[in-house]
């Protein structure tokens, strides 16, 4: 009789440290999984893109131009209005804005190889007297340039190029100064009026003096 409650004894001691055993392996496997969750968790934060890099990354300096169908939408866009001469064999025309400070045209055909031709501008000279501002607001470079009586005027032209001759001349009481590789040769024209300043820029082309004698009249 002893014998037998010995070995039930011996059976259920046994069963109790299998059943021990079995719950403590189930808690060795829920702490395997939730530090394999964790590890997960930090790896993705790790690797995750910060926001401000992604929004730094999406940010680009934008275009100040509007693109215009039309003369009078370009008008529309800049506040005031432009008139320009026919130049010969440039008959196509592509009409650009910034939003209040300026308006240009570009125009190019047969007369000019490739895609040169013959771009007009018109801005308010409040808009790029200030160097500062027009590089920072309306992302268009302004150079002053010196008339020979001291006084200066806003290049809102866009070409900075060096060039070998510089002619100064007076065309219906304004100031004009034309650039260009030659005597009577000239890629690039400017003046002001007192509150707009004007451009004539050419490329692949240039205009005699009698051209620009002809043309700055009718720009205004």
């Amino acid at each position: 009789m002893r014998k037998i409650r010995l070995i039930n004894i011996m059976a259920v001691a046994a069963l109790a440290a299998v059943l021990a055993a079995g719950c403590g392996g189930k808690n060795n496997n829920e702490t395997k999984v939730e530090t394999s969750e964790e590890e997960t968790s930090e790896a993705e934060s790790e690797t995750a893109e910060p926001e401000s890099s992604k929004d730094t990354n999406a940010v680009g300096i934008p275009n100040p131009f509007i693109d215009c169908d039309s003369i009078e939408d370009a008008e529309k866009e800049a506040g005031f209005t432009l008139e320009t001469p026919t130049f010969d064999d440039l008959e196509n025309k592509t009409y650009q804005a910034i939003k209040g400070e300026m308006i240009q045209v570009f125009n190019k055909g047969e007369g000019a190889p490739d895609d040169g031709g013959i771009l007009v501008r018109k801005a308010l000279i409040e808009a790029y007297k200030d160097e500062d501002k027009a590089s920072e607001e309306s992302s268009v470079d302004a150079e002053e340039a010196e008339n020979t009586d001291g006084t200066e005027i806003v290049d809102v032209s866009g070409d900075y190029n060096d060039y070998d001759v510089t002619e100064t001349m007076e065309i219906n009481g304004m100031t004009v100064i034309a650039k260009g590789e030659a005597a009577d040769s000239y890629s690039v024209v400017i003046w002001n009026d007192g509150t707009y300043a004007y451009a004539m820029d050419m490329t692949e082309i240039s205009i005699p003096a009698e051209l620009i004698e002809t043309y700055v009249p009718i720009i205004k």
